[in-house]
């Protein structure tokens, strides 16, 4: 995407001080891939989600990406660039695609035997594959966002609902989670080269940094919602009439 639109979108997430600013990322991957399968008129795409590895999940702190009202009011509140040259998808376009054009996402690795340390395993030996450390750590931000955001501004590790996870789907035991849960959060030197990049990239100073970092908390739905318009709930009501 626009690197400068995106940047500062991501910068005015930070500043509403809400818990998933991955929701800019997560949105414009997820209008593209939706948005090309229309183009190429294909049906299905393949999801990664899986109950086994992912069946805990705590409550609250969390919301969904495809509010694109939110993303533009927290954008006009905090943001200092406009979203033209980005692309959004918003809830209403997601389930229009999907009850009308018939897409749909099969999430296969529900129907296997699926285990992390045998796909590794399995990854490896055909590409070479190395783990990055733990879940949700894929890209710089959203490590960030899982091992310093929720952390220090909610007080919430996610380590609790991964290992947790783990242990009722039978890979890991209770105690060999206690052990991973009781190893430092994060690695302080890779964490802080972290921070120094997205501080590079959103153009932050240390003390503007230390400043979003140490402002309160809120939650999404203290700014402006999809399910306050009345296109929203117009489209909820006909797909309750149609079932």
């Amino acid at each position: 995407p626009d690197a400068k639109q995106f940047n500062a979108l991501s910068l005015a997430y930070m500043k509403a001080g809400v818990p998933n600013i991955a929701i800019p990322q997560d949105n414009v991957l997820f209008a593209f891939l939706y948005a090309k399968m229309k183009e190429y008129n294909i049906k299905y795409f393949l999801s990664g989600g899986n109950f086994a590895l992912e069946c805990i999940l705590q409550r609250g702190n969390s919301y969904k990406a495809t509010d694109v009202v939110n993303i533009k009011d927290i954008n006009k509140k905090f943001g200092n660039s406009p979203l033209d040259n980005l692309k959004f998808i918003s809830t209403l376009q997601q389930v229009w695609d999907e009850k009308v054009l018939k897409i749909e996402s099969p999430r296969p690795l529900n129907y296997i035997n699926y285990n992390r340390n045998q796909a590794f395993k399995e990854l490896s030996d055909f590409c070479g594959f190395q783990y990055y450390g733990r879940k949700h750590l894929e890209n710089i931000y959203t490590a960030f966002t899982q091992l310093k955001w929720f952390p220090q501004k909610f007080k919430v590790d996610k380590r609790t609902s991964h290992l947790s996870s783990m242990i009722v789907s039978g890979q890991m035991t209770r105690t060999e989670a206690l052990k991973e849960y009781e190893e430092p959060i994060d690695d302080e030197k890779e964490m802080a080269d972290y921070i120094a990049f997205i501080k590079s990239n959103m153009g932050l100073s240390d003390a503007e940094f230390d400043e979003i970092m140490k402002s309160p908390t809120h939650q999404h739905n203290e700014y402006k919602t999809e399910d306050e318009t009345l296109s929203f709930k117009l489209i909820k009501y006909i797909y309750k009439l149609r079932k």
